[in-house]
């Protein structure tokens, strides 16, 4: 007790207060924060209460240290222990902070038994909404990771599905294109509600019959290039290409294909229901 005091009251030497009391100390409580975060989880409690000592040692640290230099300043008139100490407990302070940070995440509330591949498919699935009900299953949202794979397994409990509402800005190309082929191998009819663009478009353009609600909309433009960034072998002419010839297979006419990624990735071109009906894009009205 009297060695806390001793440090407290600012009677230990400089050298002993810094080294001694202030880094090695310091250290020891960092190095055993670390290990202990090694066997998590931890109760929030135990943590609480790690935390808590550790903020008052810290204080007990600095002011005695603080005040070890303020005895040196009045002996030696020497101001440099004063502001090594300042750049010290900045260090220690921000050092300290990582570590109850790190405790923190390792409690219950922050961890979870959800393996990592289900948690980032349920993430997924939040972006979009699939659904059956008779002849028709509904797409909504953004066509994420995953997609092709829920509106399989729905088709297969649903086999009376003969369309497919679309509600979509776009999305992941790949699911896109893995449900379009979903649409062309059951044959379903494509309709949008309100706007299909992006991605979205070629699984419209899968339809058999293609239909868009009055007021609905389809909309076009050029592959983005972060893309390209996040895989590094994706060559965006040449995907542009691949989905070009897609819809030409499905009977969109020339003058449109030449024209459908010419709008930058941050720009969409909409079509009126005129040109799309030319162009094979969408089914014309009897």
């Amino acid at each position: 007790m009297s060695y806390i005091l001793t440090h407290w009251r600012g009677h230990h030497p400089l050298w002993r207060a810094f080294w001694i009391n202030g880094v090695a100390l310091r250290a020891l409580v960092l190095l055993g924060f670390g290990a202990l975060g090694a066997i998590a989880p931890l109760a929030v409690s135990l943590v609480a209460v790690l935390v808590g000592a550790d903020l008052l040692f810290l204080i007990w640290q600095s002011i005695g240290y603080f005040r070890s230099a303020e005895r040196n300043l009045r002996e030696l008139g020497s101001v440099l222990p004063l502001w090594a100490g300042m750049i010290a407990l900045i260090i220690a302070v921000f050092a300290s902070l990582s570590q109850w940070w790190a405790l923190a995440l390792q409690t219950t509330p922050f961890l979870s038994d959800e393996p990592y591949s289900e948690m980032r498919s349920r993430h997924y699935a939040a972006q979009y909404d699939l659904s059956a009900e008779g002849e028709l299953v509904q797409l909504t949202g953004v066509i994420a990771l995953g997609a092709t794979r829920d509106l399989r397994d729905l088709l297969q409990t649903h086999p009376n599905v003969t369309r497919i509402e679309l509600d979509s800005d776009g999305g992941h190309i790949f699911e896109a294109r893995g449900i379009a082929r979903l649409v062309l191998e059951q044959k379903l009819d494509s309709h949008v509600t309100r706007r299909c663009s992006s991605a979205c478009t070629l699984v419209f353009v899968a339809g058999q019959r293609r239909l868009l609600a009055p007021g609905a909309r389809l909309g076009f433009h050029g592959y983005a290039l972060d893309e390209a960034e996040k895989l590094p072998r994706f060559d965006i002419a040449a995907e542009q290409e691949r989905d070009r010839s897609f819809l030409r297979s499905r009977g969109v006419s020339e003058t449109f294909l030449a024209r459908i990624y010419q709008s930058g990735p941050d720009e969409i071109w909409f079509p009126d229901l005129e040109e799309l009906e030319a162009a094979g894009v969408v089914t014309k009205s009897p």
